[in-house]
Order: C-alpha cells, then structure tokens, then sequence
C-alpha cells in the first residue's frame, strides 16, 4: 500500500513542535534584549558618575577655598578669577552650577543611579583640607550599603596628592 502525504496527527505534531521552538526563541530574544537594555543603563549610569567625579575632582584641585553654603546638602568652592562652583545634592541627581562674577556661566546635572543618594564632606581641621564626594546606595539589598567615594585636596592637582591616613 502506497503512502500519499501526510495523516492529520502527524501534520499537528509538527504544528505543535514548531510552535514550541519558536515560542523558546522568542522567549529567549525576549530576555536578550532586557539584559541589553540593562546592561546599556548601567553602562550609561556608570559614564555619568564617571563624569561627575572627574568635574568634582578637577573643581576641588582648582578651588582657592570652600566657602559656607546657605542650605543643607549645598557646597560651594571659589575659584580663581570670582569663579564660583555650587554644588547641591537633591534627590537622584546632583546640580553643578558655575558663576563668573555673580552670573551664571553653566549650570549641569549629574543624574544618580536609582537608590543612591550623594552627600560632600570637606575636611577643614587638618592640612591638606579634603573634599569627598561620596555616592552612597540606599536601595534595596544586595547592593545597600555599597558606596564611592571621591576625594580630591582643595587647590591641588589630585594627581599628585596623597590621601591622609584612612583615606581609601
């Protein structure tokens, strides 16, 4: 007896083997792309605290003196030729705002990664006077508790300074 094509269960089993790879592989296209994305914001977060230290550090090694900021969780720093650089911490973002002689020349924001907050701390009571920017996480566990911390001397290159004891 000739066999002519293919019995209605044999063609289902097909469907339905074909519909399961196909469903895994978009599935796994699914969670590519999310890691991607993941993996892109993080990488973005990461420049952005990046640059945030390098302009803290180079305004702090810049700066003449640190001068009384008029509200908690706002530092300012003066620089050579009545520059001044404000800095003020608010919540997921850090503003940066530069004036020349008492008009405002650029101002920037520095967004945080989601959970972390920033604080400045400047060291007045010993020479060298050190300023920290530390870049703390608030979130959720695992990562709570992790922190950066960016220290620069006051009106020296940061280069060629070394940390005092303690320092990390």
């Amino acid at each position: 007896m000739l066999h002519r094509g293919f019995s209605l269960i044999e063609m289902l089993v097909v469907i339905t083997v074909g519909s399961v790879v196909v469903g895994i592989g978009v599935g796994t296209l699914h969670v590519l792309h999310r890691t991607e994305q993941t993996g892109r914001d993080r990488a973005a977060q990461a420049r952005i605290v990046d640059r945030l230290a390098q302009q803290f550090r180079s305004d702090v090694a810049a700066a003449v003196r640190q001068t009384p900021a008029a509200q908690q969780g706002e530092w300012q720093f003066v620089l050579p030729e009545d520059r001044l650089i404000r800095y003020v911490a608010l919540p997921g973002e850090v503003r940066r705002d530069e004036r020349l002689a008492g008009k405002p020349v650029r101002q920037e924001s520095y967004a945080l990664p989601d959970g972390c907050s920033a604080t400045i701390e400047v060291r007045t009571e010993a020479a060298p006077v050190v300023a920290s920017l530390t870049i703390a996480d608030t979130g959720s566990p695992p990562a709570a508790g992790r922190q950066l911390r960016v220290a620069a001397v006051l009106g020296k290159d940061h280069r060629f300074t070394k940390l005092p004891s303690g320092g990390q």
